[in-house]
Parts: C-alpha cells; sequence; structure tokens
C-alpha cells in the first residue's frame, strides 16, 4: 500500500513542478489550432494537417527533454495501439494514431543520427 501512495505522491510532485509547461503546451496547441482555422490560413491544413500537433511536439522537446528510450518505447506503444484499432477496421483513429507513432519514432532516429554525427 506504501508503494502505490509513494508512486501518486511523486507523480503528483512532478505535476505541481511541470504544470507551468504543460499548460503552455496546451495554451500553444490550442491557439495554433484556432489560428489555422481562420479564412485564408485555413488553406495550409488541407496539406498540413498535422501542424498543431507537430508545434505542440517541438514545445515538448524543448521544454522536457525526453529520454531517447522513453521516445522509442511511447512510439512502439503507439504502433501497438494502432494496430489493435487496424483489427476491429476503425481506420480514422487507425490513420491518426499510425501518424503519431511514425512521427515519433522517426523523432528518436533524429535524435540517434545526431548523437552519432557527434561521436
Amino acid at each position: 500500500m506504501s508503494f502505490i501512495f509513494e508512486y501518486i505522491s511523486k507523480k503528483y510532485a512532478w505535476y505541481v513542478d511541470n504544470l507551468q509547461k504543460i499548460v503552455f503546451i496546451v495554451a500553444l496547441f490550442f491557439i495554433f489550432s484556432y489560428l489555422l482555422k481562420l479564412p485564408y490560413i485555413n488553406i495550409f491544413v488541407r496539406f498540413f494537417a498535422l501542424l498543431p500537433h507537430i508545434v505542440a511536439w517541438i514545445a515538448i522537446l524543448l521544454l522536457f527533454k525526453p529520454r531517447k528510450e522513453s521516445i522509442l518505447k511511447v512510439g512502439f506503444f503507439i504502433f501497438a495501439v494502432g494496430y489493435l484499432f487496424t483489427l476491429v477496421r476503425i481506420s480514422l483513429v487507425m490513420e491518426i494514431i499510425g501518424q503519431v507513432g511514425f512521427f515519433i519514432i522517426l523523432t528518436y532516429l533524429i535524435m540517434s543520427v545526431r548523437e552519432i554525427r557527434e561521436k
């Protein structure tokens, strides 16, 4: 029972420490999504549908600086979830989850190439 309390208290402390970053990223995402729905700017959404998500992902990488291994684990987990949606043939969710998983694994590869170049 103390393990559960310790785990929850660590997570709560992490959220308290990073609440400003989380609110900034959510606000950035909503503002960017709103701006892309304005007339004449919404033309870009047709070509770059995941643009708000890409901006939010860049903000997450800059503010939280996650480890490469955790990025890869999350990417594979999202691909596994996408595969389950493929089995039940929910195409819209499958397409979005597949794109996000691919983008996360591509981020891991870019970070790995940068590390290899530095050696």
